[in-house]
């Protein structure tokens, strides 16, 4: 795939299968592309961080020493949030889930919740953690009125008492 300020162009593929892909191999194949493409339209690799990845873009590098070599970003990036759900998130999620758990568990706050909101309901957590425990923050937050509401809705206490079967 070539990448320039007019656009991406895919160049063509290489089928590897049965083959073996060490570095040399992967940094011969590029390496003819980065001689058809030409060296001079060419200002940096980007690939997997992988360990064999980081070998064929020094390879290439030794090759042609004006490469620059650029990591995989979104990998870089899945890392950080990764950490930073670790360090800073987790408080906020533990909260929700918490929050979330309620009122789904228990029959009045989740009865007023749906007064409140009839379109959408809140979203527990899948155990592929950080996107599903991102889109339950969110979800929340965008339905924080309806959830609000659980904790001032004036007919609270009549509502209690008449699903008790005590009125007064």
């Amino acid at each position: 795939m070539f990448t320039c300020p007019n656009g991406d162009v895919f160049i063509s593929s290489i089928d590897t299968i049965g083959k073996w892909k060490d570095a040399h191999c992967i940094c011969n194949a590029l390496g003819g592309y980065i001689e058809t493409i030409k060296i001079k339209n060419i200002a940096q690799i980007c690939t997997e961080n992988v360990s064999n990845m980081k070998n064929v873009a020094n390879l290439l590098i030794h090759h042609f020493p004006n490469l620059y070599f650029q990591g995989y970003v979104i990998h870089c990036l899945d890392l950080f949030l990764e950490d930073w759900e670790k360090v800073r998130a987790k408080r906020i999620v533990k909260m929700v889930k918490v929050v979330v758990f309620f009122i789904q568990q228990h029959h009045v706050p989740l009865t007023i919740f749906c007064r409140y909101e009839t379109n959408q309901t809140l979203l527990n957590p899948t155990k592929t953690q950080f996107p599903t425990n991102f889109l339950m923050v969110k979800r929340l937050f965008k339905l924080r009125l309806a959830t609000k509401q659980i904790v001032v809705d004036v007919n609270w206490t009549t509502f209690v008492n008449s699903l008790c079967g005590s009125h007064r």
